[in-house]
């Protein structure tokens, strides 16, 4: 199914001439989107913001480069802090790198008995969880709810807005605008539902030897699987928040996408529903052109595509090859 993405950028960005030309089309006007800055993640999502009270002393949890359960810290690693209780008595929690003692995540709330052994995954959180690069620049931000993930997510590149995805139960609309939650809100919310979780054995005391807690057979799931499937829209952005491309899909066989002019005019759209497709292309004035004739330049775009969807596990590296051919 991932392959589907792959393949309509191809026929995009290749121009491949087997599929029909729409004739007199009128370029569509580029979507309104407002990216979230990194300014305001960082201000809605500081410890500053957040309601709880402190747990001073409170002990602190070790991390490996997979995520797995330490005794102490090891290079390379992470540790997890409880910085306090919100008024629902949900646990307030940060990760910072271990090499550095810079911050992994901003403060997030966790779900109602959480196992704090759990680093990577939705399972302990219930708030949006900002994750952030060694250099403290926003990396990626994404939305939970009683240990689920909301299926929506910001991707940031030198802290500037890169993609967004949305995932949908059925076909894309218009009306599905970006959320703008925050930690806060977690923390300011009703009552939460309280999850019924099965606690584990204890875990036997530790030995010298600095070896992880916790095995896995595997490494440890991404902060959100679930974003690599079904019914999604999409948004691409150039560096300076400008719309640089849009992909509605209804995670099977119904696929647009549409690319933009950094002065936000459309350069190509295509539309594929698996036997069949159209495609249409606009020169930066809005002329209609040969998509051809715009295949520099979405070659370009192709390559930014590419990584913003592996970065949404829709990519799987198969782009890069049928671009490459």
């Amino acid at each position: 199914m991932n392959k589907i993405f792959p393949i309509l950028l191809c026929l995009v960005l290749a121009a491949c001439f087997e599929v029909p030309v729409e004739e007199n089309t009128i370029a569509p006007k580029s979507t309104r989107v407002e990216p979230l800055s990194a300014e305001q993640v960082l201000k809605e999502n500081s410890s500053e913001a957040l309601r709880f009270e402190p747990i001073p002393n409170s002990r602190i949890r070790f991390f490996d480069a997979q995520g797995r359960l330490m005794e102490s810290g090891v290079k390379g690693g992470f540790y997890r802090k409880v910085l306090g209780r919100t008024p629902h008595n949900r646990l307030v929690l940060q990760d910072f790198y271990q090499d550095n003692d810079k911050p992994y995540t901003l403060p997030f709330v966790a779900v109602a008995d959480a196992q704090l052994k759990i680093f990577n995954g939705a399972a302990v959180r219930d708030s949006r969880t900002v994750w952030l690069q060694p250099d403290g620049s926003v990396a990626r931000v994404s939305e939970f709810r009683n240990g689920k993930a909301v299926g929506e997510s910001w991707f940031y590149h030198r802290n500037k807005p890169f993609a967004y995805i949305k995932l949908l139960n059925d076909k894309p609309k218009k009306t599905d605008a970006p959320i703008a939650a925050s930690a806060a809100s977690a923390v300011n919310a009703s009552e939460p539902v309280v999850a019924i979780v099965k606690k584990n054995k204890p875990v036997n005391s530790l030995k010298k030897i600095n070896k992880p807690i916790i095995n896995h057979s595997s490494a440890p799931e991404e902060p959100d699987r679930s974003l690599s499937q079904g019914a999604a829209l999409m948004y691409f952005f150039y560096p300076n928040g400008v719309l640089m491309a849009e992909i509605e899909t209804d995670g099977n066989k119904q696929n647009k996408i549409t690319l933009y002019y950094p002065n936000s005019a459309t350069m190509m759209q295509i539309e594929d529903d698996g036997s069949q497709s159209s495609r249409a292309a606009w020169d930066a004035k809005g002329q209609k052109v040969t998509p051809s004739d715009v295949s520099v330049e979405a070659d370009v775009l192709a390559l930014r595509i590419e990584y913003g969807l592996n970065l949404m596990g829709r990519g799987q590296g198969v782009l890069a090859e049928l671009l490459s051919q």
